[in-house]
């Protein structure tokens, strides 16, 4: 059908961008509506300043094109009406928004795509956490292009190169992650991955061209897919861990963690060059990191960085060699005395469990705690940050450690980077991997909550009536408490 008068508004030539609808006449006088596909700026000596319109090349290889001086006022296809994109059809596609439903169902009448049936693989938590993450990033992208193709003013055709660039980054990555791990139909993981991964694989490998329209409707079925995949995710039960993997992971965590320690100075380093210029001014806006000329709220002056990263003075003397006048940094104690705090938290808040309930019982089938978990190495941390954290940096529980013997009683720490470096080589890897030895019972605590008086009252009533003794009294809280505990244990 042709478009109706109040369909078109009439704009100079230089206005209109890639993707509108314009209306010109074929040589043989009749109407024509075409979408821009390339524009460009020229010049003439007749016409001076020129812009060039022209469409895609189409079935039959043609190629409209408005060649005009700037000015010129051209007819362009209203934004707000949409009715008459509709009615265009041979540029406006007809919009399926059903598409990705009816793909579904198409695979789900023709069978699983997955490999063959085999093996269930293992869940780990840590396959789990990687899953949500792409996932994740995954529906960031989707629902970005989602957003945008929803509220474009009008249907306009992406480039041809829009489908092969998104392989590239996500969400293609999550096709290719998927694809590499040839799960077997109907595992776990293929059950909550399956579906959305085949929606985001059909969505990329639909041929060109795309148009906003059909991307916003298929989008807009696929997004709530990626939000259902990830809430399986999450609520899938990841199967037990093997000790490996647990102390890959911390392995993982404990030298990743030292890297980010030995290399926190180098930005200081660089933004301290930056300030020796003179040129950017001489405070540093934290939240930016940036050097500004003003002092204020959230800036510090580029003299405090620099007294706390210097690290003293080196010189030549003639017949002496060279001599030094050192400093610890304030920067370098900062850094190392936070690396001790950080990794002694995830040892015995998360690792120490972790590892108990992955080596599982003992002979006698009682299980392993966290407290039969231990480490040389992992004590002798806890020694340096007690005293970091208690003793304001002064050496006291640390001048016992067997493995770190770096100080002296009522020593001041000051820990140097070959003593963080050697730290890499002191990973106790084959030392958890072993059983571990059952621990001596420690030493009692009191509990962290109160209890009601009354209650407090019938017990020692009930004790006094059976003549227990004051060592049997003792035990009544941890016979309570081992009750409490069997009665509870999954």
């Amino acid at each position: 059908m042709a478009l109706k008068d109040d369909d078109l508004e009439r704009v100079a030539v230089e206005l209109i961008d890639i993707g509108e609808l314009v209306a010109s006449k074929r040589p043989d006088d009749q109407p024509h509506v075409w979408q821009v596909h390339a524009k460009k700026l020229a010049f003439n000596q007749q016409d001076g300043q020129i812009v060039e319109l022209r469409s895609a090349a189409g079935t039959e290889r043609t190629v409209s094109v408005i060649s005009a001086p700037l000015g010129t006022l051209v007819h362009r296809v209203r934004r707000s009406s949409i009715e008459a994109l509709r009615r265009s059809a041979q540029t406006v596609p007809e919009l399926k928004p059903d598409r990705v439903e009816e793909s579904r169902r198409s695979r789900h009448t023709q069978g699983s795509p997955g490999a063959d049936s085999g093996p269930q693989p293992r869940v780990t938590r840590a396959i789990k956490a990687r899953w949500i993450n792409i996932l994740q990033d995954a529906r960031f992208v989707l629902d970005t292009l989602r957003h945008q193709t929803a509220n474009a003013p009008r249907p306009n055709e992406f480039t041809r190169g829009m489908g092969p660039s998104l392989w590239k980054i996500q969400p293609g990555r999550l096709v290719h992650e998927y694809e590499a791990m040839n799960l077997p139909a109907g595992s776990q993981l293929d059950c909550a991955l399956g579906d959305v991964v085949e929606d985001v694989r059909e969505f990329l490998n639909q041929p060109a061209p795309w148009n906003t329209s059909q991307v916003a409707a298929d989008l807009s079925l696929i997004v709530p897919a990626i939000d259902v995949a990830v809430g399986r995710l999450r609520l899938m039960e990841p199967d037990s861990e093997t000790v490996s993997e647990v102390v890959d992971d911390l392995e993982r965590d404990y030298l990743l963690s030292l890297a980010v320690t030995l290399t926190g100075q180098g930005t200081l380093a660089s933004t301290l060059a930056e300030w020796e210029q003179g040129e950017k001014g001489d405070y540093l806006d934290i939240a930016s990191f940036r050097l500004v000329r003003e002092g204020g709220s959230g800036r510090l002056h580029m003299r405090d960085v620099h007294e706390a990263t210097d690290a003293g003075i080196t010189t030549f003397l003639i017949g002496q060699g060279l001599r030094s006048h050192d400093k610890y940094p304030d920067v370098q104690y900062m850094l190392y005395s936070q690396w001790f705090t950080f990794i002694y938290a995830l040892w015995e808040e998360s690792y120490r469990r972790r590892l108990a309930a992955a080596h599982g019982s003992d002979s006698d089938g009682a299980p392993w705690t966290r407290f039969d978990i231990r480490s040389p190495l992992f004590g002798d941390i806890r020694n340096i940050r007690n005293d970091v954290v208690h003793k304001h940096g002064v050496v006291d529980a640390s001048s016992a450690n067997g493995l770190l013997t770096w100080f002296t009683d009522g020593q001041k720490i000051e820990i140097s980077v070959e003593q963080m470096l050697s730290l890499v080589s002191l990973f106790p890897r084959q030392e958890l991997l072993a059983t571990p030895v059952r621990a001596q019972p420690g030493n009692p605590q009191n509990l962290p909550w109160s209890v009601a008086p009354e209650l407090v009252d019938e017990v020692r009533q009930i004790a006094s009536s059976r003549a227990m003794t004051r060592r049997q009294s003792r035990d009544i809280g941890n016979e309570a408490l081992r009750l409490w505990v069997a009665s509870h244990r999954e």
